[in-house]
Formats: C-alpha cells, sequence, structure tokens
C-alpha cells in the first residue's frame, strides 16, 4: 500500500494526539454536586404539648410529653396516595433531639397531608427528660425557658430545612448569625389541662437556627419549641421575705432603747440576728442549691450587714456616751472641741442619726435589691 495514501488519516490522528491535552486543560476541574435549592426539602413542623411536669430547678430538667408533626413534599407520593406505597420506601429526615437527657418515641405513623405544598405528614408521640439552661440568680422571681431541640442525624442545610408550619409561602432560610423567631399561641399549641403548681405557662416560640460543628464547620438545620414559663413567687414573698424583712425592720427598735443601756441594746439586736440565722436555716429548703448567690441569699446578706452596721453604729454611740467620763476638761484631751458640756449634745445627734438614717438605710436596700430581682 502507497504510504502517501494514508497521509490524511496519519496527520487526522497526529492532530488528535496533539490537541487532546490542550482540550483537557481547557476543561475545568470536576465539581462536587450539590443539591438544587429547588429540591431541598422543606420539612414544616408542628407540635402540640400534652404535659409538662417534673420541672427541677437545680439540675434544669424537665419532662415533657408532645406530639410531633412533619410535613413536607414527598416526590414517591406524586399522582398517588399513601396506600399505594410501601412505607419503608418513604423518605425520612432521620431527627433526633440533642438536649434530650432520655425519650421515648411512643409511636410513629405516616399520613396524606392537607397542609398546602405538602403532601406526606410524619406524625410522632415523644416522651422525654429535657437538660435546660437554668438562670436562678433572681430566684424566686426568675423566668426560664423550656426548650426541645430537634435536628437531624444524616442530613446536612444544603439538604434540608425545618420551617414552622404555616399558610404562607416558603419561609427564608435562617442564618447563623440571626435565627428565625416566631411567637405561636398557646391555645393551638399546648393542651388547656396542663397545670403547673409552681410555674405558669406564659408563651411559647418556635426558633429555626443553623448549628456549625465545630470540627468541620458544616451547618446543620436546627428547630426549637421554647415554652417561657414564670415562677409562682407569692408563696415565697410570704414564707421566706416577709419575715426577713420583719426582723430587719425590728433593729429599728435596738436604737429607741436608752443609749445608757448598751448592754441591754447589743442582747436585742444579738436576739435578732440569732432569729434570722433560725429563719435562714429553716427556708433553706425551700431555696436551690446552685453554686451562685440567688435572690433570696443575696436578700439574707443585706439583713446580715444591716446587723452589722447596727452593732457597729452601737459601738460608736457608747464611746460617745463614754468620752464625757474620760474627758475632765479640753486641756486634758486632744480631741479639743470635745468638752463635758457639750458630749451630752454629740451624744444626742448621734442617736437621733441613728433614728433616721436606719429607716432610710433598710427602705434604700429593700428598694435596690427588690428592683434587681424584678427587674
Amino acid at each position: 500500500m502507497n504510504l502517501l495514501s494514508l497521509r490524511w488519516p496519519l496527520l487526522f490522528c497526529l492532530s488528535l494526539l496533539l490537541l487532546t491535552p490542550a482540550a483537557a486543560q481547557a476543561t475545568p476541574p470536576r465539581q462536587t454536586e450539590t443539591q438544587p435549592s429547588s429540591q431541598i426539602r422543606r420539612v414544616k413542623v408542628n407540635f402540640f404539648v400534652l404535659s409538662l411536669q417534673d420541672i427541677d430547678s437545680e439540675r434544669s430538667t424537665y419532662r415533657i410529653d408532645l406530639y410531633l408533626d412533619l410535613y413536607w413534599d414527598e416526590p414517591a407520593l406524586h399522582g398517588r396516595s399513601l396506600a399505594d406505597v410501601e412505607e419503608s420506601t418513604l423518605w425520612n429526615p432521620q431527627i433526633y433531639l440533642p438536649n434530650a437527657r432520655s425519650s421515648e418515641t411512643l409511636f410513629t405513623l405516616y399520613a396524606d397531608s392537607l397542609e398546602p405544598n405538602t403532601n406526606l405528614r410524619m406524625t410522632y408521640r415523644i416522651v422525654g427528660i429535657y437538660d435546660g439552661n437554668f438562670d436562678l440568680r433572681k430566684f424566686p422571681f426568675d423566668s426560664q425557658e423550656l426548650v426541645v431541640a430537634i435536628e437531624s442525624e444524616k442530613y446536612d442545610n444544603s439538604t434540608l430545612v425545618f420551617e414552622y408550619l404555616t399558610n404562607d409561602a416558603a419561609q427564608p432560610d435562617a442564618r447563623l448569625d440571626s435565627p428565625l423567631v416566631r411567637t405561636v399561641p398557646l391555645g393551638v399549641h399546648v393542651a388547656s389541662s396542663v397545670q403547673l403548681n409552681e410555674w405558669k405557662l406564659t408563651g411559647a416560640q418556635s426558633t429555626q437556627a443553623l448549628k456549625m460543628l465545630e470540627y468541620d464547620k458544616s451547618l446543620w438545620p436546627s428547630f426549637q419549641i421554647g415554652l417561657a414559663i414564670e415562677r409562682n413567687s407569692e408563696a415565697y414573698l410570704w414564707k421566706i421575705f416577709a419575715l426577713t424583712a420583719l426582723l430587719m425592720a425590728l433593729g429599728w427598735s435596738v436604737l429607741w432603747i436608752d443609749p445608757q443601756e448598751t448592754r441591754f441594746r447589743l442582747l436585742v439586736l444579738f436576739t435578732l440576728l440569732l432569729a434570722t440565722v433560725v429563719h435562714d436555716l429553716a427556708t433553706a429548703a425551700l431555696r436551690p442549691r446552685v453554686p451562685y448567690l440567688t435572690f433570696a441569699d443575696l436578700y439574707f446578706l443585706a439583713a446580715y450587714a444591716l446587723y452589722g452596721l447596727l452593732a457597729l453604729f452601737l459601738w460608736v454611740a457608747y464611746f460617745v456616751n463614754t468620752l464625757q467620763h474620760r474627758v475632765p476638761s479640753a486641756q486634758s484631751t486632744p480631741l479639743q472641741h470635745l468638752t463635758p458640756s457639750n458630749l451630752p449634745q454629740l451624744s444626742a445627734r448621734v442617736q437621733r442619726v441613728g433614728l433616721i438614717g436606719y429607716p432610710l438605710l433598710l427602705g434604700v436596700v429593700n428598694l435596690l435589691l427588690f428592683w434587681y430581682g424584678l427587674s
């Protein structure tokens, strides 16, 4: 065969060999495939609290029994009903409760959804004991939030978005720095039979947020149910603070005793101090044992501080009263301005300062403490 007749096929093959590396370099590197935003599963969340029990202030735990409903658009049900497919083949958001100390799922079931933009509903009934983050510094005037957090074990933010159930259009996605918080009606989400002895339920909200994992910086969707509760403080006002305030007020009576009776004054003050200590110990069981000071602890400390100031004042009054026996003349003492003639006036002035100053100080201390506790 003539080689000239093969020159065109050879030139064609040579051209392909030369152009292939250049074409390979011009082709961009292969990108990791991501789920299109239109295919992200937007799971709507609804809930109904059946009972709320065992709120433990010291351990920051609580027990909640609730129904949890998840709604989404299931492609396998397009043009079909739930009875036409195997439930095992349906998609599952694989939820878990990250702040549950222990939980039990009593049942799980699928049903057709009547909510807009969804065709499948997944219902759980979950009984769990949850860990909270109680701040008891203002006990017994504190308010707390009971949170049930919901996350997915399998799907991150590129695949799954949690939303609060609403008839509105698709909600905007939460950002890491600004969760979407929505106030929800109690009557719709909490059973009217829920009664709390020491607390009262004041509100509920849903929070749509993102959670970043520290080790790989990945973002995961999070949905939180928050129940706001407020402690009933009336009983504590009478059991703890009323008697303590009375004992503090009785400290004023010490100043009405004859200044010459210093021993009797100190005896009455010591009796009030002892009564306050006994009352403190007797009511200790009513107060949470936490590693910081609560408002109740501060109130008792304020009472002890007032008794200390009162004892210091009694010592000053005693010193002034005894000076007149130690100062025979103005020339025999370095205190040139103190003479036997004006010492009685100084003693009366000290007595008047105590009678006026103690109730004013008592009022200011109570005003500041209760302003802090109720703010």
